[in-house]
């Protein structure tokens, strides 16, 4: 999407309900129908000012086009949508009389379809409707102890020492059997109730840091992982300061960590945020030992946020002396994974970290 300036812009933003479960429901083939059906919508109507931005999210934009016209336009989709797509799709809408910054535009026309997003579900043959029964169920599911976070100890790559954790949340199911975050994490934030273990996690990260200040260890940064849904929530940085300044645990011992893929985060767009910490993923240092490209990725990431000046580079996923190594001669400076250490339960990592 080419950036246009001093121009009027329509955008509307669309994502497909439930992909997920359409797939569970009726087969993998019956998602991509759905997917198609709005692609040849989207493509008939915005024509080549059309785009797919994720694997169920479509854009569509109507370039130096009247608020009336931008109106008509959306009113022609919503017709499209009703008689050719069988499940719900979310729609977010915005239109400026003049945009310099069209990837801002976007990512707000994209908060404006999440924030509408579940009024679609109740019109889905699988059963969104039961929304606030679900709500109701995690948070007690919550409170009765099925939630737990565990802490993976972020290393110095140069000295060895400890220089913070990330936080991860687990699941117990009635059993006491551990359920893995990719059983319930995906399911959650395709209901929206991802904010509820999200708020948990912050919470339950402050406790223990509180804990432990009281108890006379040194403090350490610790990385909650925080959903894209979440995000988008009103006050949702007001509310966070709110939940550390409870605690007494001052703000700058929480790392926010985004998982996002280069999406609405790039070209001038990615220019402009200031990221703390670059870390660098699992699938990278995988290859790191055996495959040169991969070795230049890194090496060029790394050269990257060091000409930023004051973004710190981690690599996570470190399960080898040889990755290690290579890390180390590229100059990362953090790294994380099971060569150093597994998550941990927080009494472990407070005797295997904590009290050497």
């Amino acid at each position: 999407m080419a950036e246009r300036k001093n121009t009027s812009i329509g955008i509307v933003d669309m994502d497909l309900n439930g992909l997920r479960y359409i797939n569970a429901a009726k087969g993998n083939q019956a998602g991509d129908q759905a997917l198609i059906k709005l692609a040849d919508i989207v493509r008939r109507l915005f024509g080549t000012d059309s785009f797919r931005i994720g694997s169920d999210e479509f854009v569509g934009l109507l370039v130096g086009c009247t608020k009336k016209e931008f109106e008509a336009k959306v009113e022609e989709l919503k017709g499209e949508l009703s008689k050719g797509i069988e499940f719900g799709v979310s729609v977010g809408r915005l239109w400026c009389d003049s945009c310099a910054d069209i990837y801002k535009k976007v990512s707000q026309a994209n908060a404006v379809m999440e924030a509408t997003k579940f009024v679609s579900y109740q019109d889905m043959e699988t059963d969104y409707n039961n929304r606030a029964e679900r709500a109701h169920q995690l948070q007690d599911e919550i409170a009765s102890g099925h939630f737990t976070v565990y802490l993976q100890p972020k290393i110095n790559l140069r000295t060895g020492a400890l220089e913070g954790a990330e936080a991860l949340v687990r699941k117990f199911d009635e059993n006491g059997r551990m359920v893995t975050p990719d059983k319930f994490i995906p399911e959650y934030e395709e209901n929206g109730l991802i904010s509820y273990v999200d708020t948990f996690v912050l919470e339950s990260v402050c406790q223990l840091l509180k804990k432990w200040q009281e108890q006379g260890h040194a403090s350490f940064k610790v990385s909650v992982n925080v959903s894209r849904v979440t995000l988008m929530a009103e006050n949702i940085i007001r509310s966070g300061a709110e939940i550390c300044s409870q605690y007494g645990i001052d703000t700058k011992l929480i790392d926010v960590e985004i998982t996002e893929s280069f999406g609405l985060l790039e070209k001038e767009l990615l220019a402009q945020v200031n990221f703390d910490t670059v870390k660098f993923d699992k699938s990278l240092v995988n290859d790191l030992v055996d495959n040169p490209k991969a070795q230049i990725m890194f090496k060029a990431g790394i050269f990257m946020c060091r000409e930023f000046g004051d973004t710190l580079t981690l690599a996570e996923g470190i399960e080898t002396k040889e990755q290690l190594e290579l890390l180390q001669e590229f100059g990362c400076q953090q790294g994380q994974g099971y060569y150093f250490s597994r998550p941990l339960p927080p009494e472990e990592f407070l005797r295997q970290w904590l009290q050497k």
